[in-house]
């Protein structure tokens, strides 16, 4: 689940950043996105294949006498887990806490570009 939410799947946090940053950003720096964008699909390839290596791969012998995962990590991995899941599908919660921070930090960056006479 990890490997699909570095890679941005709708569904996971990474996504609703992404989307939120390129929707913002599209209008302006137009060209800035397209490559971003590229540069997404490169990150997708790049884990798609590491993916491929790890889990379908040749295993390596020094490590057949490695334990499965065990309840005391479950525990720790399984609330970032759900936490991951749930900003991915549900992150009105997240913006809400950061929403007064980021409208201080937009009206200053208005008023400089305003002021450079950008």
């Amino acid at each position: 689940m990890v490997f699909f939410a570095g890679l941005g799947l709708p569904g996971f946090s990474g996504f609703i950043s992404e989307a939120m940053c390129f929707i913002g950003v599209f209008p302006i720096y137009k060209g800035i996105v397209i490559a971003s964008t590229i540069g997404i699909l490169l990150n997708a390839a790049y884990f798609l294949w590491a993916f491929q290596r790890i889990f379908f791969g040749k295993l390596n012998e020094k490590y057949t006498d490695l334990p499965e995962i065990n309840n005391r990590e479950l525990f720790t991995v399984v609330p970032l887990l759900i936490i991951t899941l749930f900003f991915g599908i549900y992150p009105a919660p997240y913006l809400d806490i950061i929403s007064s921070t980021m409208d201080v930090i937009i009206n200053h960056v208005v008023t400089m570009a305003t002021i450079s006479g950008m």
